[in-house]
């Protein structure tokens, strides 16, 4: 039987009898001619010329005499890995095994790593950018991307290898087994949500506390507690509790910077034994019961009340200490009780339309005097 087989261009075409390779078929337009039967063809695109040896088709191919002029035999030990990069893009990333690579009209080039550290290119960021755009460095590599104000720390074996900072970074999916503890650096806060406490005199509010801080040493913070902002939180819970137990409601209410400054004092070198400082501590809102509100009010418009009063009585004595030396000087100064008569005057005269004068100014200015003398200094004045 005679058969017509085609090897088409950009491929490497191997012919197989009853699934054993029996020939190498060179890419061409014009069909190969075949007789017998039993054949078929395996295509191998050149621009992906990697074939995997442990393949039962592939096996057998490898140790052909007629192939080795086309095909290069790679070994990859365990613990390695190889990097297949054809015209400036990542194809393949090789694995433990034995593998053939097909020849192409492009040059081929291999990267052989060890993967004594379980960290691709540490340290070479333009690298590890370069091989993730490929597919095929996902299968065998897993990224770790670290933002702003990120640092993580790489352990192998429970010993700390190395510190990373913010970007991309490759580790190998098998070989050492690792861990990337991830560390925020920035400014965080620790709110204290509705705190219930009581005052020294028996006076029960809730509070809202605020706390400010960041990781300093990330490595203390990742081995010393496994959540050290749940400590840090607990820890100003306690603080609190017990600065707001020790005053008076008004106490509280006078001091609140002060009771604030104690909470960061006492955080702060607690924060430092887990690999954290704390920036400041406040204290937001103090919230009362209300009937605690109402009596507060009562106090207050009390308060307010007493002082208006003192005001006011201060205000009155000055007005009559005014008077009494507006007295003793008129007392003492016949002209200036004549002066004061006279504005008197001017004021009664802005009061009234018409004013008749029949005994002249000094009859009009007596009988004014005489009725704001009293009756037994009128004779007087009429002498």
């Amino acid at each position: 039987m005679l058969s017509f087989i085609k090897a088409p261009e950009g491929y490497q075409t191997v012919l197989y009898r009853n699934g054993s390779p029996v020939r190498l078929l060179v890419a061409r337009p014009k069909p190969y001619l075949v007789w017998g039967t039993g054949f078929t063809r395996v295509c191998c695109p050149l621009t992906d010329p990697v074939i995997n040896a442990s393949q039962p088709t592939v096996s057998p191919l490898m140790d052909k005499d007629w192939v080795r002029g086309h095909l290069d035999d790679i070994l990859v030990e365990p613990g390695e890995r190889v990097l297949v990069w054809l015209e400036g893009r990542l194809v393949r990333v090789l694995t433990a095994g034995r593998w053939g690579i097909w020849k192409t009209p492009s040059p081929i080039r291999l990267d052989r790593l060890t993967l004594d550290d379980p960290q691709y290119a540490p340290g070479d960021a333009k690298a590890v950018a370069a091989l993730r755009s490929w597919p095929a460095a996902s299968n065998v590599l897993e990224f770790v991307n670290l933002g702003v104000g990120q640092q993580g720390l790489v352990y192998v074996g429970g010993e700390l290898l190395r510190t990373l900072g913010p970007g991309i970074h490759a580790f190998w999916r098998q070989g050492i087994d690792y861990d990337v503890l991830i560390e925020d650096l920035r400014l965080k806060t620790l709110t204290l949500t509705g705190q219930e406490l009581m005052t020294q005199d028996r006076v029960t509010l809730r509070m809202n506390f605020d706390v400010a801080y960041r990781v300093t040493d990330p490595q203390r913070a990742v081995l010393e507690a496994e959540a050290p902002a749940k400590l840090l939180y607990t820890r100003a819970q306690l603080l609190l509790r017990e600065g707001v137990g020790g005053r008076t409601l008004d106490q509280l209410l006078e001091e609140r910077d002060s009771l604030a400054k104690e909470v960061e004092a006492g955080l702060q070198p607690f924060a430092e034994k887990f690999g954290m400082g704390v920036e400041f501590a406040g204290l937001r809102d103090v919230i009362l019961p209300g009937d605690m509100r109402e009596i507060l009010n009562q106090v207050v418009r009390a308060r307010k009340e007493a002082e208006a009063n003192v005001i006011r009585r201060r205000e009155e004595t000055a007005s009559t200490r005014s008077l009494l030396n507006t007295a003793k000087v008129i007392d003492e100064n016949p002209t200036m009780l004549r002066l004061k008569e006279l504005e008197a005057l001017q004021e009664i005269v802005g009061k009234i339309e018409t004013l008749n004068v029949y005994d002249g100014l000094q009859g009009l200015l007596g009988g004014v005097r005489l009725r704001d003398l009293p009756p037994g200094e009128k004779a007087k004045s009429g002498e």
